[in-house]
């Protein structure tokens, strides 16, 4: 607790010499039920779990600051950080989720630092539920991983040592550009200048793994938003439909799609919009990824409608993933169809409070080597909590 409080008294004095300034933050938790069963050939290896617990499933809580200081002729520094909060947990402080310093002027912005990926960026604002934790949204199977001190770790959400441009809007139209640079430092010695196998061996990377550069195109004009992104990484495998969520036959050597080598790349892109009606919000997003002769490819189509105070919130996605290749074996969860319906009700208390209720349900039909898996990967989410914003 007294580590907390220096911890708060310290923000505090810091934030008071950035000038302008503003902290704000997520509070979100929730009682949720969640069953999940594991896809397999034999009936007798089914996998299956259950548990019920508290947590924060509409959002993750967390707590930031963000703010400006005006130089001259319009140039002025912006900055942000932001760390994840976790309340159920022993240890309030988590994450890092931000943190990134700054120029803005006429000609744009630049940032650099710890930063959300623009593939993060589309999902978050053009999903019609938000990005829900830990729900099958189809989405979530385009992200990579790659080798950080011997584990598989998966940064697609955000980066480190970042470079980001945004450009001035421009009839609606704005752009960004990314550079996002070894994951972490490029010490030869040390892990992060590894790449990653079929059977997770370490693969020497020359120090570029997880790094990617991309850019995006954001359109909002009246009731129209759009969204085009496109992303590169190197030295990162695809975790593909066998992660946590809609969950792939149990095999420890083949988890995720992974490069023949290490000059192939995994490219990522998305292309987002949405439509305001009034009565009705409508969205499309087309998820894609392709690494080597690997791909996933999804579409999610999403309505929102208000009705008062209440507004109620409907996603259906489809998809189709291959890993004819994986690393010098053949992957045995070879291609498969994947599917997600999320229904969502909200409750708007006032500006800052929302209280929700979210059920969702997927299915991962896989074929494997010519084997048909009997039981397909299976997951059924309910979720009721209150979401806070300050």
């Amino acid at each position: 607790m007294r580590k907390t409080i220096t911890a708060l008294a310290a923000l505090t004095v810091t934030a008071s010499a950035l000038a302008d300034y503003a902290f704000y933050g997520v509070l979100d938790d929730a009682v949720y039920q969640e069953s999940k069963v594991t896809a397999t050939s034999t009936a007798s290896k089914i996998l299956a779990t259950k548990q019920n617990k508290m947590f924060s499933a509409k959002d993750n809580s967390r707590f930031g600051v963000k703010g400006d200081k005006e130089f001259n002729d319009g140039l002025k520094g912006i900055y942000q950080f932001e760390v994840q909060l976790d309340q159920n947990g022993t240890t309030l402080f988590g994450n890092n989720r931000t943190a990134w310093v700054g120029l803005e002027g006429k000609a744009g912005a630049v940032r650099l630092g710890n930063m959300d990926t623009l593939v993060y960026n589309v999902f978050s604002a053009m999903d019609v539920n938000g990005r829900v934790e830990y729900k099958p949204q189809l989405w979530r199977y385009i992200n990579g991983s790659f080798v950080e001190s011997t584990s598989l770790v998966d940064y697609s959400d955000r980066t480190r040592n970042t470079l980001n441009y945004t450009s001035p809007a421009f009839n609606g139209f704005v752009g960004k550009l990314v550079k996002a640079y070894a994951a972490t430092s490029n010490n030869a010695n040390n892990a992060q200048n590894t790449g990653v196998t079929s059977t997770g061996t370490l693969t020497t990377a020359n120090g570029k793994n997880g790094q990617m550069s991309g850019y995006a195109v954001h359109y909002d004009q009246g009731p129209v938003a759009a969204r085009v992104v496109r992303e590169t990484w190197v030295a990162t495998g695809m975790n593909g439909p066998f992660s946590t969520n809609l969950q792939g036959a149990n095999a420890s050597a083949s988890s995720l799609f992974v490069a023949p080598s290490l000059t192939d790349k995994l490219k990522r892109e998305v292309n987002a919009i949405t439509y305001d009606l009034g009565v009705a919000k409508l969205s499309i997003i087309q998820a894609n990824a392709k690494l080597a002769d690997n791909y996933v490819k999804t579409t999610t189509y999403g309505i929102k409608v208000p009705v008062g105070e209440f507004s109620f919130a409907a996603d259906f996605g489809t998809g189709t993933y291959s890993g004819t290749t994986v690393g010098t074996t053949t992957n045995y969860l070879n291609t498969g169809k994947l599917k997600d319906t999320t229904l969502g009700g909200y409750y708007t208390l006032n500006k800052e409070a929302t209280l929700y209720l979210l059920n969702s349900s997927g299915k991962n039909e896989q074929l494997a080597s010519g084997t048909a898996y009997t039981t397909p990967g299976t997951q059924k989410f309910s979720a009721l909590g209150i979401n806070y914003k300050f």
